[in-house]
């Protein structure tokens, strides 16, 4: 049997000794505390992180902070599954789960499950800012066995590269012990798979070196607090006798002072209540140096930030500090990117610097933290994002069923495609619609008009943007001008501007709308803007996001120019002038165009026509190729759009278009 073998004891039971026992534990000499000592003192050839072991022990064990924070970090990143992949070309990545590599990462060491593993691996990590494991190979594949960070020893040269690592068994059994080296064994490097962070002159270094200071001020707090509350008199007073009074006997005394303690401090039966004083006493208040002149909790909050600061977590993510996340998707996105991100990535990387090589041969391989399953939203928000994206129901009943924990249903495993979803024809909206035109541009059987949009809606939506961009920017300069990190809140103004775009494009579609049923020979109330109201909603909501994207995006760069305040102004003196009037006249040309093909729709049905309209005096090229084209109601032109300014259209297709529909009754 090896002697890592014998250490583990494999098929045992555990050691023959307690590791906890202060009486059995043996430690290298010569030893000095960390904790207490102005320099730690320990001998060259042994790792600070061994004579340091009982002392982050007692912090890990005493200090909240750091395990709250250490837990944080280690529990969210130990839940994020490893998955291994090939890369077969530069576009094609597939998922590996038929190699050793896969199984090692599913479970690294038998008998315990990744979660524990990674955990262990990471906590030990976070406090010694070191960590390795052995790659053993088993009868059945492979398995990492963590080496606790306290027994750990690199020796390093004089360019801080790693040449040697060492195991501590000296306070192990004599067998154990044989042939090392003053307690340490050295480790098959070619086995071992290692990580250390960065310290001016070793391996790494614990950053409970660095919070020293501070954490020891905040056990001395606890304990002042603990101290006052149990020796100190619940009121910061003294108490007199007059000059004259007859003296004291030292017995009279000593009886007074342990009665009224008795009676008045601890959980003494009048504690807190007014004593009744004798022979003229008075009971004198003085200024005392108590917990809240020595600002406790500000103390303690700030404690927990300068800990959360030092693992680089924002303190809001850990409820050191107030925080600001308007929902559950962006905290998920702070938490996973911007926190989480560097420690997911340190071991992505290690394991395919150190272990996937060793593993996967000659196969591309590479391990991957499946971080996106993370990131993904409720079921409810992917529902509607994959609904939005592949325009019809993606989910069967049997599925449905399935999810709900239901027995199978016969006759549920085909798609149901509600009436109101049309597929077929085009590939994509976006493909040419020549293939749709009339074979010649006849002249109308029923008279019509092309309605468009009265001058007073236009400056309507400009007023409403200008109205909006200028609330915005008092808002975000106030908010940047304090120092404020969270000075966009994204939610606030997408559902204000939707909300501001919606009750206008109800507005101008109802117009047009009623006017286009007017023209084609019908009453204007004919036209049902209640069946427009969904879809006018999230076009609402469509264009609101990307005029708050297109705003955010042009903050942040003039946040990097070197007058940021005048860079700010200008961004929102652009929106209130030139940009108010482009996205109004864009945004006008879509409602307009909508609801004359919406009027043409429910009015007529399939057998109308729409015709392409240009009204400017210098349209676009492309535009006025178009003018006078005609295609079916539910086609689309030949620019792949189904009405001018439709959200469906790139920039280049719809900013600034004038042009409108002629519906056709055949």
């Amino acid at each position: 049997m090896s002697w890592w073998s014998r250490l583990f004891q494999r098929g045992q039971s555990v050691l023959p000794y307690d590791p906890y026992d202060a009486a059995q534990r043996v430690l290298p000499d010569p030893y000095e505390p960390f904790i207490g000592s102005a320099v730690p003192i320990a001998d060259p050839g042994q790792p600070l992180a061994l004579a340091q072991r009982h002392d982050i022990e007692k912090i890990w064990r005493a200090q909240p902070n750091i395990r709250k924070i250490v837990d944080f970090i280690a529990r969210n990143v130990a839940t994020i599954p490893l998955h291994v992949h090939e890369r077969v070309s530069d576009t094609d990545r597939q998922r590996v789960k038929d190699h050793p590599l896969d199984a090692l990462m599913a479970l690294p060491r038998a008998g315990v499950s990744p979660f524990r593993f990674w955990h262990a691996v990471l906590s030990d990590a976070l406090l010694y800012d070191r960590w390795a494991a052995l790659l053993v190979e088993t009868g059945g594949g492979y398995e990492l066995i963590q080496i606790p960070s306290w027994r750990l020893r690199f020796e390093v040269d004089a360019l801080r590269r790693v040449r040697s690592a060492l195991f501590w068994v000296g306070d192990q059994p004599a067998d154990i012990r044989e042939d090392t080296e003053n307690g340490w064994r050295r480790l098959d490097m070619d086995s071992l798979i290692f990580d250390y962070g960065y310290a001016p002159s070793t391996a790494g270094l614990s950053p409970m070196v660095t919070l020293k200071d501070i954490l020891d001020e905040s056990a001395e707090a606890v304990m002042y607090r603990r101290q006052t509350w149990a020796n100190g008199a619940r009121v910061p007073a003294y108490m007199t006798r007059p000059a004259g009074a007859a003296p004291w006997s030292s017995r009279a005394r000593e009886r007074f002072r342990r009665e009224f303690r008795e009676a008045y401090t601890n959980d003494g039966p009048y504690a807190g209540g007014v004593p009744l004083l004798e022979d003229g006493m008075r009971l004198e208040k003085f200024d005392a140096f108590s917990p809240q002149d020595a600002m406790d909790l500000e103390g303690r909050r700030l404690t927990a930030i300068e800990v959360a600061a030092a693992f680089h977590i924002a303190p809001e993510l850990v409820g050191a500090q107030q925080g600001n996340y308007s929902n559950v998707r962006e905290f998920r996105q702070m938490l996973y990117r911007d926190s989480l991100g560097p420690y997911i990535a340190a071991i992505e990387q290690t394991l395919n610097a150190q272990l996937t090589p060793r593993l996967a041969g000659d196969r591309p391989l590479y391990i991957e933290a499946n971080v996106e399953s993370k990131l993904r939203g409720s079921f409810e928000e992917q529902a509607q994002l994959l609904s939005s994206a592949i325009g019809a129901p993606w989910m069967t009943r049997q599925e449905g069923r399935a999810r709900m924990n239901l027995p199978e249903q016969e006759g549920a495993d085909e798609l149901v495609v509600p009436l109101n979803v049309l597929t077929g024809g085009q590939a994509s909206p976006r493909d040419s619609g020549g293939q749709n035109r009339t074979a010649s541009r006849k002249a109308l059987e029923t008279p019509s008009k092309s309605v468009l949009l009265p001058q007073t809606y236009d400056k309507q939506l400009q007023n409403m943007l200008r109205d909006f961009f200028g609330r915005q920017g008092r808002s975000v300069r106030s908010r940047i001008g304090a120092g404020e990190d969270d000075w966009w809140d994204s939610d606030r103004w997408n559902e204000e501007l939707a909300a501001d775009i919606y009750r206008l494009a109800v507005l101008v579609s109802t117009y047009v709308g009623e006017n286009t049923a007017e023209s084609i020979g019908f009453e204007p109330s004919a036209y049902n803007v209640e069946r427009t109201l969904n879809y006018l909603r999230a076009v609402s909501e469509g264009i609101s996001e990307q005029l708050n994207i297109t705003t955010f995006s042009q903050l942040k760069d003039a946040l990097e120019e070197d007058e940021p305040g005048e860079a700010v102004d200008h961004v929102f003196e652009i929106a209130e002038t030139s940009r108010a009037e482009q996205s109004a006249l864009t945004m006008g040309t879509a409602f307009t165009g909508f609801a004359a093909a919406e009027a043409g729709r429910q009015l007529i049905g399939n057998k109308a026509t729409k015709t392409w309209v240009v009204n400017s005096s210098n349209p676009r090229s492309s535009h006025a190729m178009m003018d006078g084209e005609t295609v079916g109601i539910d086609d689309v032109f030949s620019n792949g759009l189904p009405y001018p300014g439709s959200l469906d259209g790139t920039v280049e297709e719809t900013a600034g278009c004038q042009c409108s529909l002629l519906i056709n009754v055949p």
